[in-house]
């Protein structure tokens, strides 16, 4: 069985809302080739800035404006601390730097009209993206992060088996974060989907144990998934929002949004979510040796905007989940190549075992042979032996008849021997 949603039907073809320069007719016959890394957009739930080693904007969502507390369209072109507080530029240059490393997210930062965003910093070779969401007072602290992630954490390590480890993840994201639904798949080595694991609302509709197609996520869907492990949608029904200008002004070509956290996307996925009734939805990555091992897949039936650090949180656990997944293929590998090493030793020592049963039976064999080849020599002069006391009798019984009939020759020459008087020798 597959999941509900899976045979998109598209009523014509759907435009995905992106720069004219790449514009491209998508539907079902040619989604595997659309190019969602350059989709143009961003969700309206953030705002999305590019940014040059020189801390000036080059590229810029169209809503940053409203984010900012600035003109909309008053924002490329600008230095960086036109539109943020000093310090907060400050406390950013260096994640910004192009040599940076690995950015620590998200950043706290106030727009000079002193709203509170979440700053989150990804590198590209067209500048740096600075990320705006909204940041709320009632988000999970730091404290909060780290015990719930610790208590997490905690009870994977007490499963042992994939299928407790699976289970274990979805109740700790349903936790964290408070989706009606989320689920754990598992890909099998033709990417063919399987949902192994679930925590739900009661009222739903169970998916556990379905099956979807390979062909359900497209090839370069499953590179994104793979190098951005967590995507959140947190409304369907939004409206993408355009990067201005279109084109990067540092290589004249689409912005690639690989690795960005409000990348808008794919129309026909967006369609596949609604076919099923959902409002938001999440996926976190779950990648052993660059592979895309798995997901997990979180569905609201509300829109539902999910704060970054809960994302991050959730995406720490998911990295856990996948040290642990792997170190459980591998203990069952090892099992297996121990169970297999110990048949083939069994087998080996039974081999070994015919080999001299087969020896000992031929050695047998050829004394049973030896010894019927004697029997029958045996048998021969027995029955030789016999023949000879066969002659022996038959000639001792000729001797004997000889004798009688001399004997009774004699006694009938002397009978008439007497007839005639003749006297008696």
């Amino acid at each position: 069985m597959y999941p509900p949603g899976l045979n998109v039907k598209a009523t014509g073809s759907s435009r995905a809302r992106i720069l004219p320069a790449v514009t491209f007719q998508v539907d079902l016959t040619n989604c595997d080739r659309e190019p969602i890394h350059i989709s143009g957009a961003v969700q309206p739930h953030g705002a999305l800035l590019v940014v040059s080693p020189e801390l000036v904007i080059l590229q810029a969502s169209a809503n940053s404006g409203a984010f900012l507390g600035v003109e909309p369209g008053a924002v490329v072109g600008r230095h960086l601390e036109e539109v943020l507080d000093d310090a907060d530029v400050d406390a950013l240059a260096p994640s910004l730097a192009p040599d940076a490393g690995p950015p620590i997210n998200p950043l706290r930062v106030i727009s000079r009209k002193g709203r509170a965003l979440d700053a989150i910093v990804s590198h590209g070779a067209q500048g740096a993206m600075v990320e705006l969401e909204s940041a709320n007072a009632d988000e999970l602290s730091f404290a909060g992060f780290y015990q719930h992630v610790r208590v997490a954490v905690g009870r994977l390590q007490d499963a042992s088996t994939v299928a407790g480890l699976c289970a274990r993840a979805v109740d700790e994201v349903r936790a964290l974060t408070g989706f009606d639904r989320v689920m754990a798949y598992r890909f099998d080595r033709d990417d063919h989907g399987h949902v192994v694991a679930e925590n739900k609302r009661d009222e739903l509709e169970s998916y556990l144990d379905l099956h979807y197609p390979a062909s359900d996520i497209p090839a370069q869907a499953r590179r994104l998934y793979t190098i951005n492990r967590l995507r959140l949608i947190a409304d369907l029904a939004y409206e993408p929002v355009p990067i201005v200008p279109a084109l990067s002004p540092v290589d004249g070509a689409p912005l690639d949004l690989s690795f960005a956290v409000l990348r808008s996307v794919s129309p026909i996925h967006v369609e596949y979510l609604r076919n099923m009734g959902i409002q938001a939805s999440m996926s976190i990555s779950l990648v052993i040796d660059g592979r895309l091992w798995g997901m997990i897949i979180c569905h609201h039936y509300q829109p539902k905007v999910v704060p970054y650090v809960v994302r991050a949180a959730c995406d720490f656990l998911s990295q856990t989940l996948s040290w642990q997944l792997a170190a459980s293929e591998r203990a069952d590998l090892t099992d297996r190549r121990t169970e297999s090493e110990g048949q083939l030793r069994r087998i080996v020592r039974e081999l070994t075992a015919a080999e001299q049963l087969e020896q000992g039976v031929a050695q047998n064999l050829r004394a049973a042979a030896d010894a019927d080849r004697g029997h029958r020599r045996g048998a021969d002069s027995c029955r030789q032996g016999v023949a000879l006391r066969r002659d022996a009798v038959r000639g001792a019984d000729r001797g004997a008849d000889d004798v009688a009939a001399r004997s009774r020759r004699l006694g009938h020459v002397l009978d008439r021997a007497a007839g005639h008087g003749l006297p008696h020798p």
